[in-house]
C-alpha cells in the first residue's frame, strides 16, 4: 500500500507543474461519475495519479495538431502496465515459434482518399473483453468480420468466446493470452459461429450458430 501511495504522490507532483490540479480534479470527478467507479481513499488517489498523468499526455498529444484527437475512456485511470497486464493479451515472442513469411505485396499507383472511416462498411460495433487476456480473439474475428462484409455485403459478429475456449489445442490459452495465427488455424477445421445467441454452462459457452 506505501508503495502504491508512493506512486501517486510522484505522478502528481509530475503533474501538477503541467496542468492545472483544479481542471484534472472537475475532469477525474466527471470521469467517476461517467462511468460509475467508486474506489477507498487511498485507492482513489492512486487512480487519480494515473488518470492525471494520462490527461497530461491527451492534452500534450492533441496541442500537437495531428490529424486525430485523443479522449477519455474507462481505462484513463490506469497505468499502462496495469493496463498491459489486464488487456494485452497477445503472446510474447518467445511463444511464437516459426511464422510463416507472408512475403510482400505490390501495391499500383493510386491517389489516397483523405480520409477512410469503415466503421459503416465492415466492422462491428466496440467490443468489451473485459479482464480476459483476449486480444488475439478480438484481433482474428474482426479480420474476418471484415473479410466476409467485403466479400458478401453481409456484416455479421462472430464469437470471440468460441476461440477462447475452443483454441487452445492450437498454442493459445484462452484469457492468458494468444496469437491471431493459431486462432485462424483453428478457424480453418472448425465452423465460424456468431456471436449471438450465446447459451452459457459452467465455465464454458456454446457460442450462436454456425455461419461458415
Amino acid at each position: 500500500m506505501a508503495k502504491v501511495l508512493g506512486t501517486a504522490l510522484a505522478l502528481l507532483g509530475f503533474v501538477e507543474a503541467q496542468q492545472p490540479r483544479d481542471d484534472i480534479q472537475k475532469a477525474f470527478d466527471e470521469f467517476l461519475k461517467d462511468f460509475q467507479k467508486d474506489y477507498d481513499d487511498i485507492e482513489k488517489q492512486a487512480r487519480f495519479a494515473a488518470f492525471a498523468k494520462n490527461f497530461e499526455y491527451i492534452a500534450e498529444e492533441n496541442a500537437k495538431g495531428y490529424s486525430y484527437k485523443l479522449g477519455l475512456n474507462e481505462f484513463s485511470d490506469m497505468t499502462m502496465d496495469e493496463f498491459r497486464m489486464s488487456k494485452l493479451g497477445l503472446a510474447p515472442p518467445s511463444l511464437w515459434g516459426s511464422l510463416p513469411s507472408l512475403g510482400t505485396h505490390q501495391v499500383g499507383n493510386a491517389t489516397a482518399p483523405t480520409s477512410v472511416d469503415w466503421r459503416g462498411k465492415a466492422v462491428t460495433p466496440v467490443k468489451n473483453q473485459k479482464q480476459c487476456g483476449s486480444c488475439w480473439a478480438f484481433s482474428t474475428t474482426g479480420a474476418l468480420e471484415g473479410a466476409w462484409a467485403i466479400a458478401t455485403g453481409k456484416l455479421v459478429s462472430l464469437s470471440e468466446q468460441q476461440l477462447v475456449d475452443c483454441s487452445k489445442k492450437y498454442g493459445n490459452q484462452g484469457c492468458s493470452g494468444g496469437l491471431m495465427d493459431n486462432a485462424f488455424k483453428y478457424e480453418e477445421q472448425a465452423p465460424v459461429c456468431t456471436e449471438e445467441p450465446t447459451e452459457g454452462s459452467g465455465k464454458l459457452l456454446r457460442p450462436g450458430r454456425e455461419f461458415l
